[in-house]
């Protein structure tokens, strides 16, 4: 997996706001698709975070049909009016969820992780809502096939499992199964707790990697 943002400076159509270019935003999201197909290391799916205005899109799906898009967003109300303005963006292929953390809750945002994807940023979304987007990568590019990673800091299910006195060695970025376990300290564990706090464990991991 690899984060990509192909764009001019890093931000098409910069200047008219979350949804895009005042300018001439329909040239700037073909601007946006050609540099983000030409920077794509081989892949053929990729997650753009920030639907904005939807000539990004448009242009990304109308030069590539056959890639596997799934677009992140966090205005919802943004989102309607695109797509209505936009109906040749389907639905399907846009995942419209206000809170990061719960990004993985979406079963088309599990299906595009479990395959090598890489990662496209509209600027304008990321900077209108750059803490949003920020933590949203990082929690999706954290989701990997093999080693099951995970976001420790961003799982409260998971934190009630790891004894206080340990919290500190927790590492900032994506921490695997095994540091989790490794965390759980026994004699913090009242006794009687212990299977009810495994199987909580277990079943948070569960819908992480189901």
């Amino acid at each position: 997996m690899s984060s990509i943002e192909s764009s001019r400076s890093g931000r098409p159509g910069e200047g008219g706001g979350r949804a895009g270019s005042g300018a001439d935003p329909a040239r700037d999201g073909e601007r946006w698709a050609r540099e983000a197909l030409a920077a794509l290391p081989g892949l053929r799916a990729v997650a753009i975070l920030g639907l904005g205005g939807g000539h990004h899109v448009k242009a990304l799906l109308e030069a590539d049909p056959g890639l596997a898009t799934l677009v992140i967003e966090s205005d919802a109300d943004l989102a309607r009016e695109t797509l209505r303005l936009f109906p040749g963006i389907p639905a399907r292929n846009v995942c419209v969820e206000s809170d990061w953390s719960r990004l993985l809750d979406h079963e088309r945002v599990r299906s595009l992780t479990h395959a090598p994807f890489a990662v496209l940023k509209h600027g304008p979304s990321c900077q209108a809502d750059g803490l949003f987007y920020q933590r949203a990568e990082a929690l999706i590019l954290a989701r990997d096939r093999t080693g099951f990673f995970l976001q420790l800091r961003d799982r409260p299910a998971l934190l009630r499992c790891v004894s206080r006195d340990r919290l500190e060695a927790v590492p900032v970025g994506p921490v695997s199964i095994r540091t989790v376990l490794e965390l759980i300290n026994p004699e913090s564990i009242k006794p009687g707790a212990a299977e009810e706090r495994e199987a909580l464990l277990w079943k948070t991991l569960g819908e992480l990697v189901k």
